[in-house]
């Protein structure tokens, strides 16, 4: 699946298994029998892809970006998950030839008016398993903007937040990947939607889970020191290095093989590492599954990348972001 932006709107190029008759009468069906959902009415065929317009209306990212997004929000966007998932069961249609890209999923005046896009890729599934188009991935990367403090109640909140991810997490790996995890969820859910909403985020402000790493590398006497502070959902990550040298830093979600281990769905075992090589620092994506950015530019795996002060590195997706500083 490619997605174009343009001035006006967005265009979609998907990858199809159907013939053009399959796809529209399916298309036709969607449309007919399902609410809140965009079903492109002109679509353009050049070999198996297939490809559409969708003039510009608001995306969840922009809603996100601009506004921020509560718990209260986080759990119902859920749930709207959950719902579409329920709707396609009861029509016979596999949930996820629905987009989950916030890109590509359209909000209204708020988070609970939601209109999903039926975009069927033949590249959803590998081996029987959802190998890309993951809710996980898309409710993961939401999560980025969530406000959290220091409250008792909100660090609770943020315990359920990282519960409901590595339960879709789960759910994706599992065998009945049609079936949305609605029962495990539904507590956490339930516990959201009574508990107090956090105010909004003050307006432009992008606040990322890794733009709350703090970094600072200190040369002194030929030593490196490294001191990296997580927040947010992060809270507990502290790692430092003070006054030895350093020749490198693995990030990754393998706790044994990472010196900075980031528990989050979209980073990958070994992920990146971090470098210098005589005066100069590097950044080398290891293969990644999702990526690593440079200044919102993913970088070529295995290519050592040349970094200076104030680049910003995220990790899986171009919205985590932690910002590299030299003294």
């Amino acid at each position: 699946m490619k997605l174009n932006k343009e001035r006006t709107g967005r265009g979609l190029t998907v990858s199809s298994l159907y013939s053009p008759k399959e796809l529209k009468e399916k298309m036709n069906f969607v449309a007919e029998n399902m609410n809140n959902i965009f079903v492109p009415s002109d679509v353009s065929w050049e070999g198996v892809n297939y490809s559409f317009y969708i003039s510009h209306r608001q995306s969840l990212k922009e809603y996100v970006c601009e506004n921020g997004i509560t718990k209260e929000e986080f759990f119902l966007f859920i749930k709207s998950i959950a719902c579409l998932f329920e709707s396609a069961k009861e029509n016979n249609i596999d949930p996820h030839e629905f987009v989950f890209d916030y890109e590509c999923i359209f909000v209204g005046e708020n988070i609970t008016e939601l209109e999903f896009i039926f975009a069927p890729d033949s590249e959803t599934y590998k081996d029987g398993i959802v190998a890309y188009n993951k809710c996980s991935d898309m409710v993961s990367i939401i999560a980025l903007y969530i406000e959290c403090n220091s409250s008792e109640q909100s660090l609770k909140q943020e315990k359920d937040i990282l519960q409901a991810l590595t339960i879709l997490a789960e759910w994706e790996k599992g065998p009945n990947i049609d079936t949305f995890p609605i029962d495990e969820l539904s507590p956490l859910i339930e516990a959201a939607s009574t508990q107090f909403r956090v105010g909004n985020y003050l307006k432009n402000t992008f606040y990322e889970l890794f733009n709350c790493f703090i970094k600072k590398f200190n040369a002194d006497e030929g030593d490196c020191g490294m001191r990296l502070k997580g927040e947010l959902l992060l809270k507990d990550i502290k790692y430092v290095l003070d006054g030895k040298a350093q020749g490198s830093i693995n990030i990754g979600r393998d706790e044994e093989w990472a010196d900075v281990a980031v528990d989050i769905i979209y980073v990958s075992r070994k992920h990146a590492k971090i470098y210098k090589e005589k005066d100069t620092w590097f950044i080398k994506d290891l293969n990644s599954k999702n990526g690593t950015f440079v200044n919102g530019t993913r970088i070529a795996s295995e290519r050592p990348f040349s970094l200076d002060d104030g680049y910003e590195i995220g990790f899986g997706a171009p919205e985590s972001r932690l910002i590299f500083c030299l003294p």
